[in-house]
This record gives structure tokens, C-alpha cells and sequence, in this order.
């Protein structure tokens, strides 16, 4: 069934975290550590035993295998010396007599010979050469051991006659100058010589086996007279050991037996090569008799093994005894957490019977503790509710304030406010800012008023809002219903800036007094209200600045126009009418300093009258009427290129917008002080003109790469023409609301930099600024 697997993996889930498995887990894991650790040691230790066993079996090879070879090169050593003297053309008799006489005493006692310096039979001994050539290539073998420098042996090799296994031996002879002059040999037959048996005593009693091997890998001489001229069962790699020279040693056992006889045992065999023959001694021995000492020591180990596996049985079952109260307690835990039983059982005396006692102990204080707790929660929860209600209704308060609200709007939500607070439902709250009184009524009467406030101005202030020294002292007060009355809450406020806010609650319910939230709520009542009025004051001054400004602007303005119309309709009709009369008395003076003087005077007049139109034309704004705020920027910097060659530049920052007449005149007036001063003061050769139209303001940069100037010196000296005109520049920003920047040194150039508020007096011109054109 689908929930009985469920069900049964969800227990398999829960046993993985129990003690048990937590115990069983590290009972199993130091025990297996414990006989991991001890069964690595053994086998480190029996490994040990046996290579070690095994060298001494390779050192025995070698040290055997060294006696035979000494042997067989001293027996040849010796024909070699009794013949040495002997070779010789005319000697050769006497050389067959010594072989004769020596050869039978030695181990080559199947025969003997002799070969000439090219490998041909020259004395053999005691047959002639044919039977020895037909077993062996003599003439390789001597070839050979010349080459090597040393005594060679041939592998295993049957004679014709009697079919007889033998080696053969050849060494060189050489002469007084070490020139090879022949070649002595000799015949062995392996098991007629025993050449195994000086080392019989060396292998005592011990169950060890001798094998030499030729280099065929064929068994030459054994010590277990067995398997003689035969393949031994590692001929390939017997052969391959011979050849390198390499000893080896290891373990061989019944796989090289055949499948239908029954298994031989496993046999210890080491192999070592004779130091220069090209034969090999190889050492058996069964492997219970070679390795029974780390045999014996595995035995110990296994029962060392076999002790620590019952110990660990034995803990298993005291870990098991010690868990298994705590597992009961852990179950009764969790059937006193459900609801199946109302206490737990009754345990021992042992320690896990003081826990549960403990334990009982500790849930009868927890579940007192988790009834306050929940208690407490309830009033927290309260508590965070009022306080988001309260926090919100100081939020209301700022809101309406930022909205626009009056002083009566926002003292009636403050009433509110503080009723919902107290939980009343009738209240008045006065808020005293100077002379000026301002009242909210909810609920009460008119008569009832003045009486409620008084009593509440009677409070004494002996709390400070905003700490200690802050910017109020408040006082709350709950007064108990008396003759009709009702409850009520009175509170006080006064800043610190002189205003003040009285408030009385009332109803016939018990008030709930939070004295630090009224406080809070008459201080954001105070600030707000008292921002409000502040604020409501600062915008009635701006409108009269920005009147007088206005005002001011428009004398000026009218004035100018004033002027231009009495220079227009005065001085410059008087200069056109002198200009013509100088032109016609210069057509009748007669030729010569008379007439040149008349044509002087007259081209003073027309100058003269050039310069006062000019004059007109930056008194007056048709230009900019006309053109707009950027096209007449432009045009004046035109003009003084055309009058005066100076190279002006304009530049827009940002996107452009209209910006109102009043900040059109006055940018527009700054801009041709700068222009004047350039023209009449820097001696400049280019203007750079930048005009940004940021969001929140408008900035005017005139720069200029002319002789520049001292600015404080200009500002102090003020009477001559540029401090004129810097203190007038400065008074236009000033009623603009902006700021001026002037940044000149002699020889650097100057640059002056205007800011002004965005919106600053943006009204249409007047609607007799239209003027007579010039």
C-alpha cells in the first residue's frame, strides 16, 4: 500500500536521527576503525614477514648460486693454468698429457680440450673433437668468451655417445701481452659432479629445494634429483631473469600443475643468476614451512582481531542499556507533547530518572511561562496596533500640512486624533501663536469651553518633549467625573518659540491615558500648525517683495523709456539737424582747410547721432519684444562684432522654455552691463555667452579673454563707471532671489556667472511697455 511505504520510510527517516543511531553509528564506526586498524596492521605486518622471509630465501640463491660459480671457475681456472704452458705448435703432445693428467681430478671430468686462437678443436680429451662439435658451435663459444673478456658456460647440450646431458666451459688463454692464443674447455655432466652438494650443509634440515637452471631455462642439477633436464614451470621467465641479469622472488603454486592430478602445494621461490655464467639458482621451499613464523603471527592477530570484535559486542550491549532509558524518556516526551498522557512516567533513580523529574518540573514552568507569554503577545499585539494607528495619524497630520491645509483643518484632525487616543468623544484644542488664537470644538458647548481650558492651563509642565532642554514642556493630566461632568483628559503644551496648544477630552466613558502619545500628537500638532502659519507668512512676504519688485522694475523700465523719448524727440532730432546743416556748408566752403575742418565736424555729428541711437536701442525693449529672450542675446552679440570686432559665441544648455518678462528684463539688463564693461573696460577679442536651463534654475555665464580686473578694488572704489555697474548687477540678482558670481584676476579674463530660481516672477509685461520706435 502507497501509505504503508510512506509511513515506513518516514520511521526509517526518524530512526536515522535517534540516539540509537547516533550510538550504534559511532559504536560501529570506532569498533570498525578498531579492527580496520588492527587488520591493516596485520597485514602490514605479515607482508612484512614474508618479504622479509623472501629476502632471505633470494640471499640463500645468491650465495649458493656464487659457491657453484667459484667452483666451476676454479676447476677451469686450474685446466686453464696446467695447459697455459703448453700451447705451442711443438707442445702439443705435451699438452694432451697435462689435460690427461688433470682433467679426471676435476669436476670436468667427462672431458676436456683445447682450441686455437679461431675457435678450431686442437687437443679433446678423451674422444676426438667431432662427437664435441656435433653437440656444441666451439668456434661461437670461443668467440664468445673473447668477447666478454670472461669464462663462458654453454647451455645444457646431449653428447651422441650415451646420450649423456653435459655443459661446457671455455675460457681464454692469453699470452705475455694479453693476445688470446687459444682457448681451454671442459665437460661437466651435472649430476655425475653433484654440483649441488657443497651446499648441503648450508641447507641443514630445512625443507628447501636447489635448482640450477641453464639459460633455456632447462634444470640442470637439483638437490630433489627431480624434474632434472627438464622446462622448469617459469622457463620464460627464468630465461628472461638469466638473460638481464635480474633476481626476483615470489609465491607459485598448483596453476602450473596439470588440470587432471591433484594440487600442489603453494611454494616460496627466490631466483638469483650466478655473477658472470649464464646459469641461475633458484631456492623452493613450501610455503607452510618458509612463511610459518607469519603464519603464526597472522594467527595471533586474528584472535587479537576476535577479542576486540567480542569487546565490541560487549560495549554494544552497554550502550544499548544506557540509550535505552533515554529512548523511553524521549517516547514519553513525545505522547506528553500529543496529548496521549497529561505527566510522564515514573523512571528510576538513576540519572535519566533525575531528568525526567527535571524535565517535568521544567514543563510545568513552561507551560506558565507560554500562558504569559500569550498574554503578552495579546497586549504587544495591542500595543503595535495603537502604535501604527498613532504613527499614522501623525503621518495624516504632516500630509495635510504638505497639502496645503489651514490651521483650523489640521486642529481638527488633531482632535480627532486625540480623541481616538483617549477613547472620548468630546474635546476642544487651542492653539495660541502670538496674539493670534486659533480653536477646534467637537461635541461641547461654547460656555463650556473657556472653563475646560482654563482648568487645563492650570497644569504644570513637568515633561519635556523632544528630551531633555527639547524644543516643548508638556503636562497631561486625568480628571475623574464630578457633578456631571463626565471623565476627562486634560493636556499642555508650550515651544520653546513661543506658541502653545491646550486640549481638553471629555465622555462619559473611562479614558485611556497614554501620556507619551498625547505628547507626541500636541508636539506634531504644535510644529505642524506652527510651520503652517510660518509658512503662510513667508509666501505673504514674498508676494510684497516680488510686488516691490515688480514695482521697482517698472519705474525702472518706464524711466528708461522716458529718457529714450526725450533723447529721441531732443538731442538726437537736434544732431540730425546739425548733421544736414554741416552737410550743406561743406558743399559751399571752399576747397582747401576751410571745408576738410566742415567735413570733420560733420562726421563728428554723425557719429555722435550713431551713438545715441544706440543708446536708444539698449534703453528700450523692442529688441527683445520683438525677438524673445535668446534671438536678442544673439543680436547684441552680433552688434558689438559688427561696432566694436569682438567675436561673441552663445551657448544652450538644456531644453529651452519661456521665462517671464520680470527675468527676461533683468537677465537682459545684467547682460548689456557685462557687454559694456567688455566693450569699454577688457579690451577683450571674444565673448563666450552660456545660458543653461536647468530644472529647478536658470544660470547666465558671460566670459570674456580680456585684461581682467581687481574685483574688490572695483567694488571699493564704486564711484567710477564698473563699480557702478557690478553693485547694479548684484542688486538685480539680490531682488531675483538668485546669486552672483564675478571671477577675475589682471590678465586672466573675467567671467561672470548669474543663478536664479525657475519661476521667479513669471507674469506677463505690463501692457504699456509697447514703445515709440526710434
Amino acid at each position: 500500500m502507497p501509505g504503508a511505504g510512506t509511513k515506513g520510510q518516514a520511521g526509517r527517516s526518524r530512526w536515522r536521527h535517534t540516539l540509537y543511531a547516533r550510538a550504534w553509528l559511532f559504536l560501529l564506526l570506532g569498533g570498525g576503525a578498531l579492527v580496520g586498524a588492527l587488520g591493516a596492521m596485520s597485514g602490514r605486518l605479515v607482508d612484512a614477514s614474508v618479504d622479509r622471509l623472501l629476502d632471505e630465501r633470494l640471499d640463500l640463491a645468491r650465495t649458493v648460486g656464487g659457491l657453484v660459480e667459484r667452483r666451476l671457475l676454479g676447476e677451469l681456472e686450474h685446466l686453464r693454468h696446467r695447459a697455459a704452458m703448453f700451447f705451442g705448435p711443438e707442445q702439443r703432445e705435451q699438452l694432451r698429457r697435462a689435460l690427461g693428467r688433470e682433467y679426471p681430478v676435476t669436476l670436468f671430468h667427462e672431458g676436456a680440450f683445447t682450441l686455437t686462437a679461431d675457435g678450431t678443436p686442437d687437443v679433446v680429451l678423451p674422444s676426438g673433437p667431432s662427437q664435441l662439435e656435433e653437440a656444441i658451435d666451439l668456434r661461437g663459444l670461443a668467440a664468445r668468451a673473447q668477447a666478454l673478456g670472461r669464462p663462458v658456460i654453454s647451455p645444457l647440450v646431449h653428447l651422441r655417445v650415451g646420450d649423456r646431458p653435459v655443459l661446457v666451459a671455455v675460457q681464454a688463454v692469453t699470452g705475455p701481452k694479453g693476445v688470446v692464443t687459444g682457448y681451454v674447455g671442459g665437460v661437466v655432466q651435472p649430476t655425475a659432479t653433484d654440483l649441488l652438494r657443497d651446499v648441503a650443509e648450508i641447507r641443514g634440515s630445512a625443507v628447501t629445494d636447489l635448482e640450477l637452471v641453464d639459460a633455456n631455462g632447462i634444470v640442470v642439477a637439483s638437490t630433489a634429483r627431480t624434474d632434472l633436464y627438464e622446462s622448469g614451470d617459469h622457463e620464460s621467465v627464468l630465461v628472461d631473469a638469466i638473460a638481464r641479469r635480474r633476481d626476483f622472488k615470489g609465491r607459485c603454486h598448483s596453476c602450473h600443475e596439470e588440470d587432471d592430478e591433484e594440487p600442489a602445494d603453494t611454494h616460496v621461490m627466490s631466483f638469483a643468476p650466478l655473477p658472470t655464467l649464464s646459469l641461475g639458482l633458484a631456492v623452493y621451499q613450501p610455503e607452510r614451512a618458509a612463511l610459518a613464523p607469519a603464519f603464526d603471527l597472522r594467527r595471533q592477530l586474528v584472535m587479537v582481531i576476535a577479542v576486540v570484535a567480542i569487546f565490541v559486542v560487549f560495549l554494544g550491549f552497554a550502550v544499548n542499556s544506557v540509550v535505552r532509558p533515554v529512548v523511553r524518556l524521549r517516547r514519553a516526551v513525545d505522547r506528553l507533547e500529543t496529548g496521549a498522557d497529561r505527566s510522564l512516567p515514573a523512571f528510576g533513580r538513576d540519572e535519566v530518572g533525575t531528568l525526567a523529574r527535571s524535565l517535568e518540573q521544567w514543563r510545568g514552568r513552561m507551560v506558565d511561562a507560554m500562558s504569559a507569554l500569550d498574554d503578552a503577545r495579546r497586549a504587544a499585539s495591542a500595543e503595535a496596533e495603537a502604535v501604527r494607528r498613532h504613527l499614522e495619524a501623525l503621518e495624516g497630520l504632516a500630509a495635510r500640512s504638505a497639502g496645503g491645509a489651514d490651521v483650523e483643518t489640521l486642529l481638527d484632525a488633531g482632535l480627532q486624533h486625540l480623541l481616538a487616543t483617549t477613547g472620548l468623544d468630546q474635546g476642544a484644542v487651542r492653539l495660541m501663536w502670538g496674539e493670534r488664537q486659533y480653536i477646534a470644538l467637537v461635541g461641547l458647548s461654547e460656555d463650556r469651553v473657556p472653563r475646560l481650558l482654563r482648568e487645563a492651563e492650570e497644569l504644570t509642565l513637568n515633561h519635556h518633549v523632544g528630551g531633555q532642554g527639547g524644543p516643548g514642556s508638556c503636562a497631561v493630566a486625568a480628571r475623574e467625573g464630578t457633578g456631571g461632568e463626565g471623565h476627562r483628559v486634560l493636556a499642555r503644551l508650550r515651544a520653546q518659540h513661543g506658541s502653545s496648544v491646550t486640549a481638553v477630552m471629555c465622555g462619559n466613558t473611562q479614558p485611556t491615558v497614554r501620556e507619551h502619545r498625547i505628547h507626541s500628537l500636541l508636539f506634531h500638532l504644535c510644529m505642524t500648525t506652527s510651520g503652517r502659519i510660518l509658512r503662510d507668512r513667508e509666501q505673504l512676504v514674498q508676494r510684497q517683495q516680488e510686488r516691490y519688485l515688480r514695482g521697482l522694475l517698472d519705474a525702472q523700465e518706464e524711466e528708461r523709456a522716458r529718457i529714450a523719448r526725450d533723447l529721441h524727440d531732443t538731442i538726437a532730432q537736434d544732431l540730425a539737424a546739425l548733421r544736414l546743416d554741416l552737410e550743406r556748408l561743406a558743399l559751399r566752403a571752399p576747397e582747401g582747410d576751410p571745408r576738410t575742418h566742415v567735413e570733420e565736424l560733420e562726421q563728428r555729428a554723425s557719429d555722435a547721432l550713431r551713438t545715441t541711437r544706440a543708446i536708444l536701442l539698449d534703453l528700450r525693449l523692442t529688441v527683445l519684444q520683438s525677438m524673445g529672450f535668446v534671438a536678442t542675446l544673439q543680436w547684441h552679440l552680433e552688434r558689438i562684432g559688427r561696432e566694436h570686432g569682438i567675436r561673441g559665441t552663445l551657448s544652450l544648455d538644456g531644453d529651452e522654455r519661456p521665462l517671464g518678462y520680470v527675468l527676461n528684463v533683468a537677465l537682459l539688463r545684467i547682460f548689456q552691463e557685462c557687454l559694456n564693461n567688455v566693450v569699454q573696460h577688457a579690451r577683450a577679442e571674444q565673448v563666450f555667452v552660456t545660458l543653461a536651463f536647468e530644472p529647478d534654475h536658470v544660470t547666465l555665464v558671460v566670459e570674456d579673454d580680456g585684461v581682467g580686473f581687481d574685483e574688490a578694488s572695483a567694488v571699493r572704489a564704486g564711484a567710477d563707471e564698473r563699480g557702478l555697474g557690478l553693485l547694479g548687477m548684484r542688486e538685480r540678482t539680490r531682488l531675483l532671489g538668485g546669486t552672483l558670481t564675478i571671477t577675475s584676476r589682471p590678465g586672466e579674463g573675467t567671467s561672470v556667472t548669474v543663478t536664479v530660481p525657475n519661476g521667479a516672477f513669471d507674469e506677463a509685461p505690463p501692457a504699456d511697455a509697447e514703445e515709440r520706435p526710434a
